[in-house]
């Protein structure tokens, strides 16, 4: 069984000098699909027929043909990818406690999400493997990996230009270039790059900034290297930049009373605003107009550059791999925009990210053919994040936060008021493997596999007041009350040293038996974890707040059949499964007053059940269509010291066991469908080839679910679906494609993430709503 490592470099499409041409888009498509077929894992494919139909061009993008996998994020560096539940319980940033659902570019692992989630030149597929997998190499994880895969080398000399234009004046642009080096049979390389710019669909009222805005660019150079017959090297360079106008929260509501006592919110948002003489709209603006009266500069940024080799070595029917890379990510953000003018420096807040990795993956394989595969190897990573944070307040801050009689006092202690704050975790670890497949029989496959990682974590931490007005003209009595209300909203001064030592074993045992040659079941129960550390915590906490994290366990077990039928015409993939993770990572919130602050925690178990079918079919010549359903009841387990909700008051904690596990919906539905038809040579004799014309739809649907960690009601995200559509001409030899499209054709407009905030002002990001354009393919 195969996990995380995809076999990038001896891949036919890469290393074949004497190919006829490089894989066809129905090529690759073919063996993607084979490949998920012949694995007795769970695991769905996005095809590079699919990301070519549906526009796609990023992992973010890609989620909605994808129902295991849910990917919720407020900017670059702010992001949640779970698969089946868990992964990451918030889209909140936790530094060096890394996901439970890593992503890999072509076999090498990416410790900072957001470099792996935007900007990824010639995807060409998206593979997600379900439940433990780290027995097979790479980073420990629980729900799942998610395989992203790009066009490789090609020893045939071949050139792509891409163009499309769509709504909100986006503008991409994608080229790339590959073929053998000065005519060699030895070397190939591939040079892809792209850029992509977009106006933001969600207007301000107030003045003329536009946000969720994107402009994009990156490249990916390649080169492939066989000198001799039994070494392949896969080397690349990979840089791109995201510069985003996201992800403005606006206003969509207040909170006037207290769902468990009825009470009112005193000095609630309504109060507040009109304090500092900003009116308030009605809740439903920002849904049903796209606009806000919110504004100022948004801008978050992230710059990722990453050097990686990929070697496979072949002596005696062994076969040694190495999987190297070296990444530097860059975050940059600017919080500027607010829907209370004042209150919110203008300067903005956020957190100033320099990281740096290093990795190393070293496997060795035994020959194959025998009755027993075995493959070994380490996993090394190191990493280093160092993260620069203020939070900035401005000139009507005393009068929105304070809660002193006196407005000197509330203006003195708060009005420019800064905290500023800094961390450096960092890890090391060193993970040894082993997976095995036992071929009993010709039918039956017993697959084991066990894993020790070891992950040592450190991290200085420390706060300060960055900026406050002098207490000059205050009395003593004024001064002492000041500084208790600065230490109300931001916390004194505080810093600490934190170190984990904590070990993780992950283990795996599968059963395999071929019911026929088209169609086989498994039964596995496996083990994987997902490692704590130092707590990244900021603000006014109490001293009794823990300053580490502990690691997860998860225990899954799940059974499956995999089949096909009628000459591979029907897919047909079914799996059960259940998963127990005991001190699962989440979110609790102190409150302080009226100003919430959170930190990480362990919540005793987490628990996801659910049911997961794949069908995809080719009916009659020309049609190709697919069906996905996951239905995940991803609950708490046990966890009786949560947070309470916004509109939950007079209680220290919360009961949440039995309750859903924040941003999984219990139900996702993926379908869609293309039809082509060969039109024949009728632009001739003006252009002498077969021309094909197609056109297709795809469809989303979730159920509801809760958009925070606390399953406030006011975080309640409601069912809905998108309607992609799409229909072109092209060649045959694809020399050629145009194509129109229609992305939210049905014009749904929904919230991704919604919560209540300070005095009860409930904020919301909206979903991207109908874009309309079209593209141009050409390769020559």
């Amino acid at each position: 069984m195969e996990g995380h490592v995809e076999d990038v470099v001896v891949s036919d499409q890469a290393t074949a000098p004497d190919a006829a041409a490089p894989g066809s888009v129905a090529a690759t498509t073919a063996q993607q699909i084979e490949k998920v077929q012949s694995t007795p894992v769970a695991a769905t494919v996005v095809t590079q027929q699919q990301l070519e139909a549906a526009q796609i061009n990023d992992l973010q993008a890609a989620q909605k043909l994808e129902p295991a996998l849910n990917i919720k994020f407020t900017n670059v560096r702010n992001i949640a990818i779970n698969v089946r539940g868990f992964g990451s319980a918030s889209s909140s940033a936790t530094d060096a406690i890394f996901g439970g659902s890593p992503v890999y570019l072509n076999g090498v692992y990416q410790p900072f999400v957001g470099q792996a989630v935007f900007g990824i030149p010639e995807l060409v597929g998206v593979e997600v493997l379900k439940g433990p997998q780290a027995t097979a190499g790479g980073q420990d994880n629980t729900g799942g990996v998610v395989n992203l895969t790009t066009a490789l080398p090609s020893f045939i000399t071949q050139q792509k230009v891409e163009f499309q234009y769509g709504s909100y004046n986006e503008f991409l642009l994608k080229g790339t270039a590959t073929g053998a080096i000065a005519d060699s049979d030895k070397a190939a390389f591939r040079l892809s790059v792209f850029g992509v710019d977009q106006e933001g669909y969600l207007s301000s009222t107030t003045t003329d900034d536009k946000y969720f805005g994107t402009h994009d660019k990156g490249a990916l150079g390649q080169i492939l290297l066989t000198p001799i017959d039994n070494l392949t090297a896969l080397l690349s360079l990979n840089y791109s930049t995201v510069t985003q106008a996201c992800c403005s929260s606006a206003f969509a509501g207040v909170v006037t009373n207290y769902s468990n006592t009825g009470g009112v919110v005193k000095n609630n948002f309504y109060q507040r605003s009109a304090e500092i003489g900003w009116p308030v709209p009605w809740s439903g603006t920002l849904l049903s107009t796209y606009t806000t009266s919110g504004y100022g500069w948004q801008n978050t940024a992230q710059d990722n550059y990453q050097a990686a080799a990929n070697i496979a070595y072949t002596f005696n029917g062994f076969t040694l791999t190495s999987v190297s890379a070296a990444t530097e990510w860059e975050f940059h953000p600017h919080n500027g925009f607010t829907t209370t003018p004042g209150v919110s420096y203008i300067v903005g807040s956020g957190s100033q990210i320099d990281a740096k990795s290093v990795e190393e993956d070293l496997k060795i394989s035994t020959p194959k053919g025998g009755p027993l595969d075995v493959s070994a190897g380490t996993f090394l990573f190191w990493d280093l994040l160092v993260d620069r944070a203020k939070t900035a307040y401005g000139p009507n801050a005393g009068t929105f936060y304070g809660t002193n009689s006196s407005a000197l006092v509330n203006n003195t202690a708060l009005n420019y008021l800064m905290l500023q704050a800094y961390d450096n975790p960092s890890t090391k670890e060193v993970a040894p493997y082993i997976q095995s497949i036992w071929h009993a029989t010709s039918d039956f496959d017993i697959t084991t596999g066990v894993r020790y990682s070891y992950n040592d974590k450190t991290s200085d931490f420390s706060q300060w007041t960055g900026n406050a007005l002098p207490l000059t003209g205050l009395t003593a009595t004024q001064a002492a009350a000041a500084i208790t209300a600065r230490n109300s909203l931001i916390g004194p001064y505080r810093s600490w040293f934190a170190e984990t030592h904590q070990g993780m074993v992950s283990a795996l045992g599968t059963a395999t038996y071929k019911f026929s040659p088209d169609a086989f079941g498994y039964v596995t129960v496996s083990q994987g974890g997902r490692a704590g550390g130092p707590n990244p915590a900021t603000g006014n906490l109490p001293a009794t707040i823990p300053t580490t994290v502990l690691a997860e366990r998860l225990d899954n077990y799940e059974v499956g059949v995999k089949s096909s039928w009628f000459d591979q015409r029907l897919i047909a993939n079914i799996a059960a499964y259940t998963m127990y993770d005991h001190n699962y990572i989440n979110y609790e919130t102190y409150v302080q007053g009226t100003t919430p602050f959170t930190y990480l925690a362990n919540a005793k178990l987490a628990e996801s059940r659910g049911v997961e079918v794949d069908l995809r079919a080719r009916p009659i010549d020309g049609l190709t269509s697919y069906i996905s359903l996951s239905y995940d009841d991803a609950f708490y387990g046990s966890f009786t010291n949560s947070a309470c909700p916004f509109e939950v008051t007079g209680q220290t904690s919360c009961n949440l066991t039995g309750k859903p596990l924040s941003l999984i919906p219990k139900w996702t539905v993926v379908g869609g469908a293309e039809y082509s038809q060969h039109l024949g040579a009728f632009l001739s004799p003006l252009i002498d080839k077969p021309l094909i014309g197609y056109f297709g739809a795809d469809y989303t649907w979730q159920s509801s679910f809760y958009s925070g960690t606390d399953d406030s009601i006011y975080s309640v995200i409601n069912p809905y679906g998108l309607l992609d559509l799409h229909a072109g001409l092209k060649f045959e030899d694809s020399s050629w494609d145009v194509v129109g499209w229609a992305h939210n054709a049905l014009n749904k407009r929904y919230y991704t993430l919604i919560a209540a905030t300070t005095g009860g002002e409930i904020t919301a990001n909206v979903g991207a709503p109908l874009m309309v354009g079209v593209t141009i393919r050409a390769k020559f």
